[in-house]
C-alpha cells in the first residue's frame, strides 16, 4: 500500500511538475505577450504624444499667425469658445467697446455690448445659425461701455479642429453707424420725396423733357388730363401736345429764357389726345448736365382750365356789363340832351316872361314854373354826372381858383333857402383860406352845393354852419376840410352803410317827405375820391349830421397869383356887358321851339336875329353878311356847328378876315364836347337849357374872349416881325 501511496505520489509530482512547466511556460508566454502589448502601447502612446505635440505646436503657430494678423486688422475681431466665451479680442475692438481686456475675457459678446433697441429679428436668426453651427452675419445695434450706441456689421465664422469638430467662433466687425445713418437719411428722404411726389401727384402734372424737348418722364396726372398713356408719350416732342393757340415766338421766347439757364413761367394751351383744349400754369426749370445725363428740364403744370373757362366766361359778361351799361350812359346822355331841348324852351320862355310886367298871381305862377324848371335842370345834371362817372369819361380840370369867392357864391345862394325856411346859416372862413388854391373849382363847388343843399332840405329848425380850414403841411400840399353841419333829421349808423348807394336815401319816407334821387351825396364822395381826398360822415338820428371832406388842394405860388385865373368855359363872367346892345346876332339852330326861345331873350335889347336851320346854311349867311356874333348849336342836319365853325374860321385864315366872336351854344354839356368846340375854334361855350341871364352872360363872355384872342394873335404877329 505504501509503495502504492509513493508511487502514486511519485507519479503526482511527475503530473505536477509538468503542469509547473506547463504554467510556466503559460506565465511566460502571457509575460511576453504583456511585454509586447506594453510595447505597443507605449510606442502608441508615444506616437499620439508626438503627434499632439506636432498638432499642438501647429496650433500655437496657427494662434499666434492669427493674433499678429488680428492685431493688425483695423476691424473689431472676437474669438470665442463654443461655449461662446471670449478667449480672444483684439485691440479694435476694445478701443470700439470700450472695455478692458481682464473685462471681455470670459464673457460672452451679447453680455458686453448687447442693445435692447437692436432688431429681434436680426438676433434670432443670428443665434440660430450659430446653435447649428453655421456662418451668420447680421446688422445689429450695439452698446459701448459708456452707453454710446453704434452700428455694427457682424461676420460670424464657425472654428473648427482638425477632426471637423466645433471648437469655437470667430468675429469679425464693422462699425457701420456713419453708413446707417446715411442710409436712414436717404431712406427718410426718399419717403419725403415719395410723399412730395404724392402730394404733387394730387395737384400738379409733372413731366421731364430733354434739351430738345423730347418727354423722358410723366406723372399719372399729365396721363390723364393729355388722356395718353406714358407709353405714348415717353419720346415724343412736346409739340405732339401743344396747340395752336400761341404764336411760334411764345414757345421761342421760352426755349430762350430755358438755355439761359432761367426758369420760365407762363400759360399754356395744350391738346388732348380726344382733340379737347386743357390750359396749364406752366413752370418750367431747367437741370444743367452731369457726369451721367444731359441738360433737362422739369415741367411743374397746374390744369387752370376751369379757371380760364371762368375767366372767359367773366370777361364775356364783363363785356356785356359794361355794354349795357355804357348803352345805358348813352341813353341817358341822349335822354339828357333830348330832355333839354324842350327844357330850354320852358326854362327860357319863363325867362322871357318873368322880365314882362305880371300881375302878383302871374308872377307867383311863373316863379313856380322857374323853380321847378331849375330843379329840374340841377336832376339832369346829376344824372348826366353819374352816366359820366359810369361810362369812365368823368374827368376833373384842376386850374387855379379862388377857394373863399367859389364857397361864397354857393353859400349866398343855399342862404336864401335857408332863410326861407327860417333857418340860421352861417359860413366860417378860417385863417389861412384866402388866395387862390390848385384845383378843380368847379367840382368843389358842386360839392358844397350838394351838401349844403342837402342840409337844408333835412333840417325843419336849428341852423346849418358851414366852417372851411386850410392846413399847409411840411411837404408844401395843403388840405382844405369843408364841414357842413345841420341840426336836422340825422340818421342811424345801418342808414350810414347805404348812405351813398346811387338811387338811396335813409328810408323810403325821405323819398316821400323830402323829394330827391339820392344822386347828391354819391356824387359828392366820387369828386372827393377823383380828386384823392377823404369823405367823413358823424350823424345822429334826430339830432343832426356832420359832413366833412378834406380836399388836398395845393396853394397857388404868389408869382403864379399874379397871372388872372382861367375862366371856366362854362361859367358865365358876374355882369351883363353894353355890348350885347344893337348887336347883329347869327342864330344856326334847326329847332323852332329853341329858335323862339333864344329870340324871345334877344328881342327886348334891340338885337338883331337872323337865323339858319343848319352848319351849311349858317355858313353861306356869314359869307354874304356881316355879323357881331355868331350863335351856334352843336348837333344840326346836314352840317353840324363843329364843322360849320371849322369852315369860319378857315374863311376867316385864308382871306384875312377879321375875327367873327362864336358861341357853341348845345345841350352836349361834356368836357369832351366843351373841348370839340373850342378846337374848332369857338370862343365860348352856352350850356343848355339857357336863360336869359346866361346866354347874355355867354354873348358878353364870347365878345371879351374873342377880343382877347385877337390881341393875343396881333402880340404874336408883331413879334414875329
Amino acid at each position: 500500500m505504501k509503495a502504492t501511496y509513493n508511487q502514486e505520489i511519485k507519479n503526482a509530482l511527475v503530473t505536477g511538475s509538468s503542469d509547473i512547466k506547463a504554467a510556466k511556460e503559460n506565465i511566460q508566454t502571457g509575460l511576453l505577450s504583456t511585454i509586447i502589448l506594453v510595447s505597443i502601447a507605449f510606442i502608441l502612446i508615444f506616437r499620439l504624444w508626438w503627434q499632439d505635440r506636432e498638432s499642438s505646436q501647429r496650433n500655437k503657430i496657427r494662434y499666434r499667425e492669427f493674433a499678429r494678423f488680428a492685431e493688425l486688422a483695423r476691424n473689431p475681431v472676437v474669438r470665442t469658445n463654443k461655449n461662446r466665451e471670449i478667449i480672444w479680442v483684439n485691440d479694435a475692438y476694445l478701443a470700439l467697446s470700450g472695455y478692458s481686456r481682464d473685462e471681455v475675457i470670459g464673457k460672452r459678446p451679447s453680455q458686453l455690448t448687447f442693445c435692447p433697441e437692436t432688431d429681434p429679428l436680426e438676433v434670432a436668426k443670428l443665434i440660430e445659425a450659430i446653435d447649428r453651427g453655421q456662418a451668420a452675419s447680421a446688422t445689429l445695434l450695439n452698446r459701448t461701455k459708456d452707453g454710446r450706441m453704434y452700428w455694427i456689421n457682424l461676420d460670424i465664422q464657425p472654428l473648427l479642429d482638425e477632426q471637423g469638430q466645433l471648437e469655437g467662433f470667430q468675429a469679425i466687425e464693422t462699425e457701420v453707424t456713419e453708413l446707417v445713418e446715411a442710409q436712414r437719411r436717404a431712406d427718410d428722404a426718399l419717403a419725403n420725396l415719395n410723399a412730395y411726389q404724392s402730394a404733387l401727384d394730387e395737384h400738379s402734372i409733372i413731366t421731364v423733357a430733354d434739351q430738345f424737348g423730347h418727354i423722358e418722364f410723366v406723372n399719372d396726372r399729365y396721363c390723364e388730363n393729355s388722356g395718353y398713356s406714358r407709353e405714348e408719350l415717353i419720346g415724343q416732342s412736346y409739340k405732339s401736345v401743344q396747340s395752336d393757340m400761341h404764336d411760334p415766338s411764345y414757345f421761342q421766347k421760352m426755349r430762350d429764357t430755358i438755355n439761359a439757364g432761367h426758369s420760365w413761367h407762363g400759360e399754356v394751351c395744350n391738346r388732348a389726345k380726344d382733340g379737347s383744349l386743357f390750359w396749364v400754369d406752366a413752370t418750367v426749370v431747367p437741370l444743367p448736365a452731369t457726369q451721367t445725363n444731359k441738360p433737362r428740364f422739369v415741367n411743374m403744370l397746374y390744369d387752370i382750365t376751369e379757371r380760364k373757362r371762368t375767366e372767359t366766361e367773366l370777361l364775356t359778361a364783363r363785356e356785356q356789363a359794361e355794354s349795357a351799361n355804357r348803352a345805358k350812359s348813352s341813353f341817358l346822355a341822349n335822354m339828357s340832351h333830348e330832355i333839354r331841348t324842350p327844357l330850354n324852351g320852358v326854362i327860357g320862355v319863363v325867362g322871357a316872361l318873368s322880365r314882362t310886367n305880371l300881375t302878383h298871381n302871374q308872377r307867383e305862377m311863373v316863379d313856380l314854373i322857374q323853380s321847378s324848371g331849375e330843379t329840374l335842370e340841377l336832376l339832369l345834371s346829376d344824372i348826366l354826372d353819374v352816366s359820366k362817372i359810369e361810362a369812365g369819361k368823368f374827368t376833373l380840370q384842376p386850374e387855379p381858383f379862388d377857394l373863399r369867392k367859389t364857397i361864397e357864391a354857393t353859400a349866398q345862394v343855399m342862404g336864401i333857402r335857408a332863410e326861407e325856411k327860417g333857418l340860421g346859416f352861417h359860413v366860417n372862413f378860417c385863417p389861412g383860406t384866402e388866395g387862390l388854391f390848385e384845383g378843380d373849382g368847379v367840382r368843389v363847388k358842386q360839392i358844397v352845393s350838394n351838401l349844403a343843399s342837402n342840409a337844408v332840405k333835412f333840417t325843419q329848425k336849428g341852423q346849418i354852419d358851414i366852417s372851411i380850414t386850410a392846413t399847409d403841411k411840411a411837404d408844401g400840399s395843403c388840405d382844405v376840410m369843408i364841414s357842413v353841419k345841420d341840426t336836422g333829421i340825422g340818421f342811424d349808423e345801418q342808414t350810414k352803410n347805404r348812405l351813398f348807394a346811387r338811387f338811396e336815401q335813409a328810408d323810403a319816407s325821405i323819398t316821400k317827405n323830402f323829394g330827391g334821387t339820392g344822386l347828391g351825396l354819391s356824387i359828392c364822395r366820387t369828386l372827393t375820391d377823383m380828386m384823392g381826398g377823404q369823405f367823413l360822415v358823424t350823424s345822429e338820428a334826430g339830432i343832426g349830421s356832420l359832413f366833412s371832406v378834406i380836399l388836398p388842394l395845393p396853394r397857388v405860388k404868389l408869382e403864379a397869383q399874379n397871372i388872372p385865373p382861367q375862366t371856366s368855359p362854362s361859367i358865365a363872367p358876374t355882369g351883363i356887358l353894353p355890348h350885347a346892345a344893337s348887336r347883329s346876332i347869327l342864330l344856326a339852330e334847326d329847332h323852332p321851339v329853341n329858335q323862339r326861345v333864344i329870340a324871345m331873350i334877344l328881342e327886348p335889347h334891340g338885337i338883331a336875329l337872323t337865323i339858319a336851320q343848319n352848319g351849311a346854311e349858317a355858313v353861306e349867311m356869314w359869307k354874304n353878311a356881316h355879323f357881331d356874333l355868331v350863335l351856334m348849336d352843336m348837333q344840326m342836319p346836314i352840317m353840324d356847328g363843329l364843322s360849320a365853325t371849322k369852315q369860319i374860321r378857315e374863311i376867316e385864315r385864308n382871306d384875312g378876315l377879321r375875327r367873327t366872336p362864336i358861341a357853341m351854344v348845345s345841350a352836349n354839356a361834356m368836357k369832351e364836347h366843351i373841348t370839340q368846340s373850342f378846337w374848332a375854334g369857338c370862343d365860348f361855350h352856352i350850356a343848355k337849357p339857357v336863360t336869359p341871364e346866361t346866354l347874355l352872360k355867354g354873348i358878353d363872355a364870347t365878345l371879351e374872349a374873342c377880343k382877347s384872342s385877337e390881341q393875343a394873335a396881333s402880340g404874336k404877329a408883331k413879334n414875329s416881325v
